[in-house]
Parts: structure tokens; C-alpha cells; sequence
């Protein structure tokens, strides 16, 4: 009995941790797509996706070629933080899952808070569009 306490305490901790990482790693990416978002509006950018997923960034002809350069550097490295981000939070909440349904064995009636931040995750990433 004292086993299984030990292991659900544990178990809820790490939850806990989980769910305050999460909330984290979404404010960040909500921020890091904003400034993708307001990058390529503000300066007129024209954003391509190829068959390998890299970027073509299209300034307009109008823009100085160190600008042009300085923004495609920019959209490429807000584009790979993204990626990095969008990553590690599908990693936190496929562990935060397996906790929870471990977590729910011992407690049924527990209040899911994984559900709440994947849709939060799905509502951030359907704002990020790149081409």
C-alpha cells in the first residue's frame, strides 16, 4: 500500500511539473509565432515551403538586399525555434498523457489538465502557416 502511494505521489508530481512546463513552452511559442506572424506581415514577406521543408523566404524587390537578408535569417531561425517548440511540447504531452491514465487508476475521478493544454496546442499551431 505504501508502494503504490509512493508511486501515484511520484506519478502526480511529475504531472504537476509537466503541466507547468507546458504552460511555459506554450507561452513560448505563441510568442515566437506572433513574432514569425507580424515579421512577414510588417515587411511584406512572400514565405515558401519546399518538398524538403526548408524556406524560401521572398522579399519584395523593392528592399534593400541586407535587410531582405537579415529578415530571411530571421523567419528561417523563428521557423526552426517553432519546429523545436511544437516538438517539445507533443513530447510533454505524450508523457503527460501516460501519467494522467496512471494517475486516473488510482484517482478516477481526477480532473484532467493535459485535454485543456492540447487543445491550447492545437488552437497555437493552427496559427502558424507558413506559406
Amino acid at each position: 500500500m505504501e508502494n503504490t502511494l509512493q508511486t501515484f505521489t511520484t506519478d502526480m508530481q511529475n504531472y504537476l511539473l509537466i503541466i507547468n512546463d507546458l504552460d511555459g513552452l506554450l507561452s513560448q511559442l505563441t510568442r515566437l509565432i506572433g513574432n514569425f506572424n507580424t515579421t512577414i506581415l510588417n515587411h511584406n514577406l512572400n514565405v515558401m515551403v519546399e518538398t524538403d521543408n526548408a524556406l524560401v523566404i521572398d522579399a519584395p524587390a523593392a528592399m534593400d538586399n541586407t535587410l531582405a537578408q537579415q529578415l530571411s535569417r530571421r523567419v528561417i531561425e523563428l521557423d526552426r525555434l517553432i519546429n523545436l517548440r511544437t516538438s517539445d511540447v507533443q513530447t510533454l504531452l505524450d508523457k503527460g498523457s501516460v501519467l494522467e491514465t496512471q494517475i486516473k487508476i488510482e484517482q478516477p475521478q481526477f480532473t484532467s489538465k493535459i485535454l485543456s493544454r492540447a487543445d491550447e496546442f492545437k488552437k497555437i499551431k493552427s496559427t502558424y502557416k507558413p506559406f
